[in-house]
């Protein structure tokens, strides 16, 4: 039976461990069609649910093309970069997922989103 005195200070909250990371979209895409302007998806935003604060964030890639990376890999909005050639029509695709650690050493991995840069040439 628990039981309560007015006045008293509450207990202590426990420590929750990060239960996940939610991304604020599912893939993320750069396309260029011959001279037009390029078209880029909005940076990529890792949310952590659970833990205690404060985060650390890094953005790991599991799968794809070598020459992908992130451009903010420690923190938790990124987008991504990746020399195209400028004579050839290309499609690379890799794998990413933020991995997001709180203050008591929890870690939580969000699921991989691929990221692909597409890339038209009019010849």
């Amino acid at each position: 039976m628990l039981t309560a005195t007015v006045g008293a200070a509450p207990a202590p909250a426990s420590t929750l461990a990060v239960d996940g990371v939610t991304l604020s979209a599912p893939q993320w895409v750069y396309y260029k069609r011959f001279t037009d302007p390029a078209r880029v998806s909005p940076p990529i935003t890792a949310t952590p649910v659970g833990g205690t604060a404060p985060y650390s964030y890094r953005w790991e890639k599991t799968g794809g093309d070598s020459l992908m990376a992130a451009t903010a890999p420690s923190s938790a909005t990124t987008g991504f970069r990746r020399s195209l050639p400028h004579n050839v029509t290309t499609v690379v695709t890799a794998y990413f997922r933020a991995v997001v650690s709180d203050s008591t050493g929890s870690v939580a991995y969000s699921a991989a989103i691929p990221v692909t840069f597409e890339y038209e040439n009019g010849d």
